[in-house]
């Protein structure tokens, strides 16, 4: 009898062991690093499905919000045209789809701006947010505040932590 109990024990000891000590999926990043999934790179597809709405459409935003698995983020993008429609589409491995669109007056030119001439994407942000302690932000959002204004990633690491990846040189900087 003790030697069964003694087994029973041990066998769920090491199962719990196993259980708890298994290899974090998220490795420090998301499911988009390790799937190589790049919403910038899905660009000529979100601007072919804007253009069905409005004409010559540039980014404005894309944020990246942390899903609530906590795995992988979910994008959206932001586009306006010459017209001045704004529209919203999402992007995933599944492909791009349209989510609304609506005229917006603005006091303030948003920065506009083309991914093709961005050389840092979402997975080097990443990346490099990381080497600052910066692991698992609750959002990731690329834009600039203003027109003229540098395009840069921004990442809400924690309720007070905010920091900005330049999308050209990927200098990291703090709020």
């Amino acid at each position: 009898m003790k030697t069964s109990l003694k087994t029973i024990i041990s066998s769920l000891f090491l199962a719990f062991s196993f259980a708890c000590a298994g290899v974090d999926a998220f490795d420090g990043q998301s499911d988009d690093l390790q799937s190589n999934y790049e919403p910038t790179a899905q660009w000529k597809a979100v601007a072919a499905k804007a253009s069905a709405l409005t004409k010559n459409p540039k980014a404005v935003n894309l944020t990246g919000g942390l899903a609530s698995t906590k795995r992988h983020y979910d994008w959206t993008w932001t586009v306006m045209g010459e017209d001045g429609l704004y529209v919203t589409l999402s992007a995933s491995t599944s492909g791009v789809k349209v989510l609304h669109s609506e005229h917006r007056q603005t006091f303030v030119a948003p920065a506009l701006f083309t991914p093709d001439t961005l050389t840092v994407d979402s997975l080097d942000a990443l990346n490099l947010l990381a080497k600052e302690s910066c692991v698992k932000p609750g959002s990731l959002d690329l834009g600039g505040p203003v027109a003229g204004a540098a395009i840069r990633w921004a990442a809400e690491c924690t309720e007070t932590k905010m920091l900005f990846v330049d999308a050209v040189s990927g200098k990291v900087a703090k709020n």
